[in-house]
């Protein structure tokens, strides 16, 4: 992500294709030092949108041309900058959110829930004590989604 933005190439059709890093930053915990990233906000991915019965699981033709054209333009803007991803497929496909769904959803609380074990004991040392579901979209917000980005780079290389 970082080679990314010192390479960029605004001009790129496929730039935008591509989420922004905003920042980074270490934190030593209980499983040694991890990275973590700080990226634009973006809304649900692919499979949660076709899969969980939000969207006919078979995309309208004009909105799969749409999305197949921004990922072959997010592919060809990370080979121009020497990437290769590697791990393409509906999980790693987020749709935009437009401000104006960014800003509704900005009032919603998400839900946080205790982790427990199922025998009710104790949980093990470096487990979170809560995980926090993730936002949900309504029918009508997944019927306006038709801009996305490629994420997850981890399995790709320079």
């Amino acid at each position: 992500m970082q080679h990314l933005e010192a390479n960029s190439d605004t001009q790129h059709p496929g730039y935008k294709y591509i989420p922004r890093l905003l920042d980074h930053f270490y934190r030593d915990g209980l499983n040694g030092r991890s990275l973590f990233l700080v990226l634009e906000r973006l809304g649900p991915n692919m499979h949660f949108v076709i899969y969980e019965g939000l969207i006919d699981w078979r995309l309208d033709l004009s909105l799969s041309r749409q999305i197949s054209r921004q990922l072959i333009l997010a592919v060809d803007y990370l080979h121009d900058r020497g990437i290769v991803h590697g791990d393409i497929h509906v999980g790693n496909v987020l749709f935009c959110i437009s401000d104006t769904l960014q800003l509704e959803s900005d009032s919603i609380e998400p839900n946080a829930y205790e982790v427990t074990k199922h025998n009710g004991g104790p949980i093990d040392q470096g487990v979170p004590t809560h995980y926090v579901d993730s936002m949900g979209y309504s029918d009508d917000v997944c019927e306006k989604l038709s801009e996305v980005k490629l994420v997850d780079f981890s399995n790709g290389g320079l």
